[in-house]
C-alpha cells in the first residue's frame, strides 16, 4: 500500500512540476519583453542632450524624443517577436556605432518611421 501511495505522490509531483514550467513560460510573456526593453531605452544614459521615451504596448516598443549629442552606443537586445519602432532623432558621436541591434536567436523588428532621423559621424 505504502508503494501505491509514493506512485501516486510522484506522479501528482511530476503533474505539478509540468504544470509549473507550463505557468513559467506564460508569466515570461512576450509583452513583458518588450516592457523591459522599454524600460532599458527610458533608462538608457546617452550622455548627450535630450531624453528618449520608450512605451511598450503588447509587444511592440515605440520610441519618441529628441537626443543631440550622443556619447554612448545604444546596444537594442530585441526578441524575436518585439517590435521596435523608431520615432525619435537620436544623433551623436558614440566610439562605434550609435545604436547596435542584437537579439536572441533571431532578432525581432527595428522600424525607423517617417520623421524619424539617426545620425552619426563614427561608422565602424
Amino acid at each position: 500500500m505504502k508503494t501505491a501511495s509514493r506512485k501516486t505522490l510522484s506522479a501528482v509531483l511530476v503533474l505539478a512540476m509540468v504544470f509549473a514550467m507550463f505557468a513559467a513560460m506564460t508569466i515570461t510573456a512576450s509583452a513583458a519583453n518588450a516592457s523591459e526593453l522599454a524600460g532599458q531605452i527610458n533608462s538608457f544614459p546617452h550622455g548627450g542632450t535630450g531624453t528618449l521615451t520608450a512605451t511598450a504596448s503588447g509587444n511592440t516598443v515605440t520610441v519618441t524624443g529628441n537626443v543631440t549629442g550622443v556619447t554612448e552606443r545604444l546596444d537594442l537586445r530585441i526578441d524575436p517577436d518585439v517590435t521596435v519602432i523608431w520615432k525619435a532623432e537620436f544623433t551623436g558621436s558614440p566610439p562605434t556605432y550609435l545604436i547596435h541591434l542584437t537579439g536572441a536567436g533571431m532578432y525581432g523588428t527595428f522600424e525607423v518611421a517617417q520623421g524619424a532621423y539617426l545620425e552619426t559621424d563614427n561608422i565602424a
